[in-house]
């Protein structure tokens, strides 16, 4: 992880997805 914002968006929309994931199952 440098410090780059994209990689922050990436990461939040990862989190977002696996989150929404798991709360579904």
């Amino acid at each position: 992880m440098s410090g780059d914002g994209q990689v922050t968006s990436l990461d939040a929309l990862m989190i977002l997805k696996a989150a929404t994931g798991a709360i579904e199952l």
